[in-house]
């Protein structure tokens, strides 16, 4: 499943560009959602899980900055 997840992420970062800013945003929650399996892990003292977690906020991170690109410049454009 991680590996799968891993994958999805780097296509939603290649495709950002062509995505409203609604599915940008829905693509984050669902990718959030899917982390709770992670962090449920990591309450329990995986520390395996707790990398994991680590990386994929790291992931959000960045798309929370593309989603905030992509609104100043829709602002600006129009």
């Amino acid at each position: 499943m991680r590996r799968v997840r891993e994958k999805r992420l780097l296509i939603c970062l290649l495709s950002y560009q062509n995505m409203s800013v609604r599915e940008m945003v829905q693509d984050m929650i669902n990718d959030l959602t899917d982390a709770l399996e992670d962090a449920e892990k990591h309450d329990s003292g995986n520390s395996a899980a707790g990398t994991r977690i680590r990386k994929i906020m790291q992931t959000c991170k960045g798309l929370a900055q593309d989603v905030r690109v992509k609104v100043q410049d829709d602002k600006n454009s129009r």
